[in-house]
């Protein structure tokens, strides 16, 4: 299973190279549009932007690939670490089971000391990757912030936008009345 875990990890390298790769070539595409905007063939424009929308559309998709691929290797670690604890209980059942045969106290105490290590070790292992997969699947930024930066870039550009944005104030309010109504 190790190896497979390696393999993905190579895998969402790979798609994250080509998201960048297909960022580029919008980037290039977007060039490409201007040139042919200021020769005033729109014709040519409109195919390079053409281009460069497939080209993002692409982009985006290997990013969630990526993302994706991420979220299967967190799990896949996951199965790889039960799969050697289930081991070192196993091994330690068999111990515990030739110490009670055998009525020595002093084995059966070191044995079952061991079990409460595994047991703490395994805590550990759950809690980290627990943590990891949430971290890995849940947004990273809060959507407030999303918008926020998108108006800022609309604003410097002198850009309508057509979509309602939350503002940061009237999502924390709304977070607030709900968190109050959980209480209640």
């Amino acid at each position: 299973m190790e190896r497979q875990h390696m393999k993905i990890k190579l895998a969402k390298k790979d798609m994250e190279r080509l998201s960048r790769k297909a960022k580029k070539e919008e980037a290039e595409c977007k060039t490409k549009i201007k040139k042919a905007i200021e020769d005033q063939d729109y014709e040519i424009a409109k195919i390079h932007g053409e281009s460069a929308i497939r080209k993002r559309s692409e982009s985006v998709r290997m990013l969630r690939l990526a993302a994706r691929m991420d979220c299967v290797a967190s799990k896949l670690m996951s199965a790889i670490k039960t799969k050697n604890m289930s081991k070192t209980m196993k091994t330690l059942v068999a111990g515990l089971d030739r110490a009670l045969d055998s009525n020595d106290m002093a084995d059966i105490a070191a044995i079952m000391e061991r079990f409460v290590e595994q047991d703490d070790e395994i805590e550990k292992i759950s809690s980290t990757v627990g943590s990891a997969i949430e971290e890995t699947t849940k947004k990273e930024t809060k959507q407030s912030d999303v918008d926020e930066l998108i108006a800022k870039v609309a604003e410097e550009h002198g850009l309508e936008i057509s979509m309602k944005l939350e503002t940061g104030e009237k999502k924390e309010k709304t977070q607030d009345r709900l968190s109050r109504l959980k209480h209640v």
